[in-house]
């Protein structure tokens, strides 16, 4: 069984270029903070977005 994130993540930085990808993972843009909150992920979600991607180069990714 895979790890789980219990809690979401806020993604900061330069996320355009996967906006989609974190789309499809549940996140949501909070325009204000100008940042997304993506719900938790298993490891294996998160995995597989950062393959997709080509890496999380730019991008950090936080706790909420």
């Amino acid at each position: 069984m895979s790890s789980i994130y219990k809690s979401p993540t806020v993604w900061s930085g330069n996320t355009y270029p996967i906006r989609d990808a974190i789309r499809s993972l549940g996140g949501k843009w909070d325009a204000q903070r100008k940042v997304w909150i993506v719900p938790p992920l298993s490891m294996r979600e998160r995995s597989n977005v950062y393959s997709a991607c080509g890496g999380l180069r730019g991008v950090t990714v936080e706790r909420a």
